[in-house]
C-alpha cells in the first residue's frame, strides 16, 4: 500500500502501526482520531472547476468515526450547469454497507481495518467528468 510521503511509519513486531513524524493535527480536524490533516487532494479542469476531498488522507483507529468531504468547486456556470452529480467509490469495489452518502460527505460510523484503502469522488455531467482520491488508513489498536 502507497503512504502519502508526508507521513513516516513504522510497523512493530506485532503488527501494530504508529505514527513516528505524522503531521500535527489541523483546528478542522479535530485530532488525529477524526482526520491527520486538511491538506486538500484535487483535480481542475482549465482552471474553472476543481474538485476536492477534505482530508486528504486519514489515519485512524479501528471503531472510531471517520468523515470524507468532497467538494466542487466551479468559476465557470457554462461547464457546472447542470450541477454535476457526485458519486463515491472504494478501490476494492465496495463501500462500507454502513457507511452513509449525503450529498458529498462520505460518513463511516465506526471504521473497521476493510476500510482501509483508497476512496474516489467522482463529479460526472455531460460537460465534465473529473475524478479526486484519498486514502483511509485503519490503524491496529496496540496495547
Amino acid at each position: 500500500m502507497h503512504v502519502p510521503a508526508t507521513v513516516s511509519w513504522f510497523i512493530s513486531m506485532t503488527g501494530c502501526i504508529f505514527d513516528w513524524l505524522a503531521p500535527a493535527p489541523s483546528a478542522s480536524t479535530g485530532g488525529p482520531t477524526t482526520a491527520s490533516t486538511a491538506v486538500s487532494t484535487a483535480a481542475s479542469l482549465e482552471q474553472d472547476v476543481s474538485l476536492t476531498i477534505e482530508p486528504s488522507w486519514v489515519s485512524i483507529e479501528p471503531g472510531k468515526p471517520v468523515t470524507l468531504n468532497c467538494i466542487l468547486s466551479c468559476n465557470n456556470e457554462s461547464i457546472c450547469e447542470p450541477s454535476p452529480r457526485l458519486v463515491w467509490r472504494a478501490s476494492s469495489g465496495q463501500l462500507n454497507p454502513e457507511a452513509s452518502i449525503v450529498g458529498g460527505t462520505l460518513t463511516i460510523e465506526s471504521a473497521v481495518s476493510s476500510d482501509e484503502q483508497y476512496y474516489y469522488c467522482q463529479a460526472e455531467s455531460d460537460k465534465l467528468s473529473l475524478v479526486a482520491k484519498t486514502i483511509i488508513i485503519v490503524r491496529q489498536r496496540c496495547e
